[in-house]
């Protein structure tokens, strides 16, 4: 069986991933799911009913009163099914399309098709944090010959990555689903599987650096882990956040800049924004305005 916690009617959904954090619980646990009416809903998803319901208790005590929690029992196949429901083949960017594992209808396009199979792992590219960073990806492909996903989720940007022909990816990612999940989506799409880390990129010792270092985090982590995901960019090379709200853009740029980057390019949505930086060779900050 598949048990579903339902947090609804959240008025900040940044707000709660940081409050969920703070609590063990990471943004590749969570789905954003619609519900009737104008606030949205995250949903949590574990096979144990002991576990969910602890959890449900622990949530009672730190959520926003306002919030609701309906907790529901699913078997594994009426999950699969409601997922594939929900989920179908979609423009990610100019150049992909992303397609279900499932979905024998797929009419091709002029874009290529990512090939993807989510189980209990989330992170298909429908969400803007995810589509702004392929796209900021392709803005300077020509010059990344490595690629670094930190929290790598179903391996998106990593399949995404390979397919326009960087030499070296690479990956991390604490979630052990996330890991096996994304690991299958490479094989999908017929290409090699590479080093996909299984670890807390807090507590990761390894002193590589790369072309291109993608980061999809909510902001709190970004701010945390900001000295350990600098360190793995290599000089006159790339960095991208996401995974920030508009109202912490600002928050994000004035914690940045303590580090020897200057800012690319933003890319904004109605409620996300993701943000191109580049390292200084010469390790010396850059003090000019991107807005």
């Amino acid at each position: 069986m598949i048990f579903e916690l339902q947090i609804t009617n959240v008025p900040d959904l940044e707000q709660l991933r940081s409050i969920l954090a703070g609590a063990g619980i990471t943004a590749v646990d969570l789905a954003e799911i619609d519900q009737p009416g104008d606030l949205p809903a995250l949903a949590i998803y574990r096979e144990s009913s002991a576990e969910t319901r602890r959890l449900r208790a622990a949530f009672r005590k730190i959520i926003p009163v306002e919030c609701g929690l309906i907790l529901r029992e699913l078997k594994v196949a009426d999950w699969r099914d409601k997922w594939k429901e929900d989920f179908q083949a979609f423009q990610l960017s100019s150049r992909f399309d992303v397609v279900p594992a499932w979905d024998t209808k797929y009419l091709p396009t002029p874009r290529m098709p990512i090939r993807m199979d989510t189980s209990l792992a989330f992170g298909t590219g429908l969400h803007e944090t995810t589509r702004f960073m392929v796209k900021l990806l392709e803005g300077v492909i020509e010059q990344v010959d490595s690629f670094f996903d930190i929290g790598a989720g179903t391996g998106i940007l990593a399949i995404a990555a390979s397919f326009l022909g960087v030499k070296l990816v690479e990956a991390v990612e604490i979630d052990p689903d996330a890991v096996k999940v994304a690991r299958q989506n490479f094989r999908r799409n017929k290409l090699s599987v590479p080093r996909i880390f299984r670890q807390d990129i807090g507590k990761c010792l390894r002193h590589k650096q790369y072309d291109y270092v993608a980061a999809n985090l909510i902001t709190p982590d970004l701010m945390r882990l900001s000295d350990k995901i600098v360190s793995f960019v290599a000089p006159g090379k790339y960095l991208a956040l996401s995974g920030i709200s508009l109202e912490n853009y600002d928050l994000i740029r004035k914690h940045f800049s303590k580090y020897p980057f200057h800012y690319v390019k933003a890319v904004k949505g109605k409620e996300w924004v993701a943000l191109l930086c580049r390292r200084t060779a010469d390790n010396r900050r850059w003090t000019g305005e991107l807005r």
